[in-house]
């Protein structure tokens, strides 16, 4: 017999009733033969502790949940094991710990050194931190969730993983019992400032005390991270804090340089971006490329005959010389002996023309036009930098005349997207000299930097290459990837123009980043087996033989693949053959809805009852939903006989059913009434079948999800940890996704979502007398967080909405096209076809289309109109 892997752990929950084994403390059976298809059971310390355990020193991984040792480890399991109290009192309690203060120290209360940065400051640091995190409430009367902390990423559970908290929509979210929602951060409630050139040997602490001097008194340690730069003597820093308005603050007080010690630090602000499926994301929204004409002349050459001319127009454009810095531009009518010559410089003479051309000749005659700017190049590109200037506060600044020196082409960082997105609206095609028609064109610079690891780098590089050319071609967007083999991670800048194309192109970079998802058909692979340390050498095999790189993501439960197509493909056929040999000696029925609904109500009892525990296994977590069989076609051919025959209006199951008494009731599964199959107690003390609970999950759309048992009056909390036990790694994941999705519903008030067509981020919402810019990192729009339109920098949202919507004319097109506004969110709807059921696409409200009641649910306003308007298109008018 198997042993139970979990019992190994320390993790089993079923006891005696395991169809495991579970050896005693001197066993010596290796972990590795225990099995794959274990459930997740019940599991008593105290049983396994060896008896010399209070002589042995705690295990450290016990204490945090994620030893996996169980009883094989030679550190006390005991429950009492505490950290040796000497850990805490020796003399390192009086050193300030380096990792705490570049805020990457993961021991947390078991790190020896102090967490304080002064003697008076234990208790002042939390109580900083904590109010740096205190938001008011909204006047719209709904209550703002405040923000996780900056360095959230990093924390962990009590259990040792952070599997708790996901990243849904750009936002990170953390999850508590029952699938609730405790905190959501969004990026754009946070700002954050970079910090170059700190001098050698300052501290956090040091420049917590020069923002302090600063006006901003209220930082904490854990908002600021302080790297070294191992190339030069300085520092870099990063700082954090939750308030989106900080950065802009910070800057308008300081400037784009602070003095420390006599050293100019350089502050710029960051402009923050989610996370996708391929890592971290940086925004860069702040540049503007600016082009003008130099200022030029024009001559007019006349030869003595049209060939002569057509044959010095031929040449010079062959040569392309250059004069005084200039490209010539020569051309010449048809048939004439007059050739204009451009874009010359104008401090260039007719007597150095003449003897620019290539045969000089007496009979030549020169006429030298008039200058196409009064301004000089100098006074053009004062003037476009003041125009600039004059919109906000510029960073930096760089003009570079273009190879032919007919144009300039300038880029101008700004300190915030506002200022820069002012500048385009106001000043692309102006003119900037009196004296000409030349306009400036000034453009938006759109770039999002990508995290990626130097191993899926590698494994990628060619797919990125081609990528690159085609993004260019295609697209002119550039993909730069910056080249840093020192570290392991690395980044990738996508820019461009256009603002649409940057993100095509972005989401072509993300996929390939993100790799293949490793999948038998329809279904990833989540066997336990890849995700634990006896998958290594097979992991590395597979990667060996076929040329791929497999990165395990333990945490989703994903195996990534990286590499050339055909070769993923064939490394995919063999995880899925191993997988195939993990499930041998298996078969399965597959459940249509008439058989599944007679395993529900009895039938698959019945089979239990026939075939055996051990032999059947009901998986209602799949779709569709089956039972797995754990024998031969004749076990299965059974199974298939039983459910057609079962009947569940029989006198005999109604019999069994009526002689239950209460004791016997308490011990059924509180979802089928039947005695738990595949049996999971859960804390507050109940047992279920695993499949029932996870059936009861996965169709959940209220929150929170409590326990059912004592005929549904427990009401208990199920617990996360619970549920990650009993659902698949998907449906987990699923469920979480589906309370996050009722929680934004239940929220109109708070939350929009962006105004993309098929982009999932989404912005808190802010009220007209102090509206934001919500700057979305999936589809790179920019958009007003109070009357939710394109940003409108400096306008009121009123005069913003009249000014391009017209309000009299829309308000007359919506009358006359039947287009009503969203009773939630005020966005316009309007019914092309269909029932009477409407879904509004920004908040995510039902809405009855005959009278604009609101519901929770499609199947809530369904059961309205049946009772109402007499089914979903009422009264046979055919709406």
């Amino acid at each position: 017999m198997v042993v139970c892997r979990y019992f190994q752990q320390g993790r089993c929950l079923n006891g005696e009733t395991c169809r495991f084994e579970h050896p005693s403390t001197t066993a010596q059976t290796s972990p590795s033969t225990s099995s794959l298809n274990a459930k997740a059971p019940t599991f008593d310390p105290a049983q396994t502790a060896s008896p010399t355990a209070q002589n042995r020193a705690p295990c450290v991984f016990f204490l945090h949940g994620t030893c996996k040792r169980g009883f094989l480890c030679r550190f006390d399991h005991s429950p009492e094991a505490k950290p040796p109290a000497a850990a805490r009192q020796d003399d390192r309690t009086n050193t300030v710990c380096t990792f705490f203060l570049r805020n990457i120290c993961n021991k947390g209360a078991a790190c020896p050194y102090s967490h304080a940065t002064s003697p008076d400051s234990r208790l002042s640091n939390d109580k900083a931190s904590n109010a740096a995190f205190e938001r008011p409430a909204s006047s719209t009367g709904a209550s703002v969730v405040p923000p996780v902390q900056p360095h959230f990423k990093g924390t962990k559970e009590e259990d040792g993983s952070d599997r708790f908290s996901r990243t849904i929509g750009g936002a990170t979210v953390r999850f508590e019992d029952g699938v609730t929602i405790s905190t959501l951060a969004l990026p754009s409630d946070f700002s954050v400032v970079s910090m170059l050139h700190v001098p050698p040997g300052k501290s956090v602490q040091d420049l917590r005390n020069l923002l302090h001097g600063k006006g901003f008194p209220g930082i904490s340690v854990e908002a600021i991270t302080l790297k070294s730069d191992p190339k030069t003597s300085f520092q870099s820093a990063q700082i954090k804090v939750p308030d989106p308005r900080f950065a802009a603050r910070l800057l308008r007080e300081t400037g784009h340089t602070i003095l420390m010690d006599g050293s100019a630090v350089h502050v710029v602000m960051v402009q923050l971006g989610a996370e996708s499926e391929s890592g971290a994301n940086r925004l860069q929204l702040t540049t503007v490329a600016c082009t003008w004409h130099n200022p030029s002349k024009v001559a007019y050459v006349e030869f003595s005959y049209p060939a002569q001319a057509a044959a010095v127009v031929l040449e010079m454009q062959k040569s392309q010389l250059h004069l005084h810095g200039r490209q010539l531009n020569f051309a010449c009518q048809p048939r004439s002996s007059w050739v204009t010559v451009g874009n010359l410089n104008p401090a260039t003479g007719k007597k150095a023309l003449t003897e620019f051309l290539p045969t000089a000749q007496p009979s030549y005659r020169v006429n030298m036009g008039q200058l196409s700017h009064e301004y000089s190049a100098e006074r053009l590109e004062f003037t476009v930098k003041s125009s600039l200037e004059q919109r906000g506060t510029l960073a930096e600044w760089t003009a570079t005349p273009q190879s032919n020196g007919s144009k300039v082409k300038a880029i101008a960082k700004f300190a915030d997207p506002e200022a820069a997105r002012k500048a385009v609206q106001e000043l692309n095609d102006t003119l900037i000299d009196p004296s000409s028609k030349d306009k400036l064109k000034a453009q938006h610079l759109v770039a999002v930097k990508l995290s990626v690891s130097q191993r899926v780098l590698q494994a990628i590089k060619p797919q990125l290459d081609a990528l690159v050319e085609e993004a260019r071609v295609l697209h002119f967007v550039s993909i730069k990837i910056y080249d840093n083999p020192e570290k392991a991670y690395t980044q990738i800048r996508v820019s461009g123009q256009d603002r649409e194309a940057v993100a095509r192109v972005k989401s072509s970079v993300e996929r390939t980043l993100a790799g293949r998802i490793a999948g038998d058909g329809s279904v990833r692979i989540s066997h336990s087996f890849f995700f634990q340390e006896a998958s290594t050498a097979f992991l590395a095999e597979v990667m060996r033989s076929h040329g791929v790189t497999i990165v395990s993501d333990r945490r989703k439960l994903l195996l990534r693949l990286y590499g050339d197509t055909l070769k993923v493909l064939a490394a995919e056929q063999a995880l899925t053959e191993k997988l195939s040999s993990l499930e041998t000696q298996s078969k399965v029925v597959v459940l249509d809805p008439i058989s599944l609904n007679a395993a529900l109500r009895g039938g698959f009892r019945l089979i239990v009852a026939t075939l055996g525990k051990e032999m059947v296994k009901m998986d209602i977590t799949s779709n569709p939903k089956r039972i797995i069989v754990y024998g031969s076609d004749r076990h299965v051919a059974q199974v298939e006989e039983l459910l057609r025959s079962y009947d569940p209006d029989s006198l005999e199951t109604r019999a069994t059913m009526l002689s239950l008494n209460a004791a016997e009731e308490e011990e059924l599964c509180p979802v089928c009434w039947t005695p738990p199959e595949d049996p999971f107690k859960t804390k507050c003390g109940h047992t279920y079948c695993s499949s029932c609970l996870a059936s009861q999950c996965t169709t959940a759309t209220d929150f929170p999800l409590r326990c059912l048992g004592a005929s549904a009056a427990c009401n208990a909390l199920l617990t996360l940890l619970e549920l990650k036990q009993v659902l698949s790694s998907n449906d987990y994941e699923a469920l979480l996704q589906t309370s996050f999705t009722q929680y934004i519903r239940s929220h109109p008030t708070s939350f929009q979502y962006c105004s993309t067509p098929d982009c999932d981020r989404f912005y808190r919402i802010t009220l007209p007398e102090d509206p934001g810019v919500f700057n979305c990192d999936g589809c790179l729009t920019s958009i007003c967080t109070a009357c939710h339109q394109i940003a409108h920098d400096g306008i009121t949202c009123a005069a913003s909405k009249a000014a391009h919507v017209g309000t009299s004319e829309f308000a007359k097109w919506k009358e006359e096209n039947d287009a009503r506004d969203c009773p939630n969110c005020g966005t316009p709807i309007q019914k092309s076809y269909g029932c009477n059921h409407m879904e509004c696409q920004a908040c995510r409200t039902h809405i009855c289309w005959f009278c604009m009641k609101t519901f929770k649910t499609g199947e809530d306003t369904y059961g309205h109109m049946a009772k109402a308007h007499n089914g979903i298109r009422g009264m046979g008018l055919g709406f």
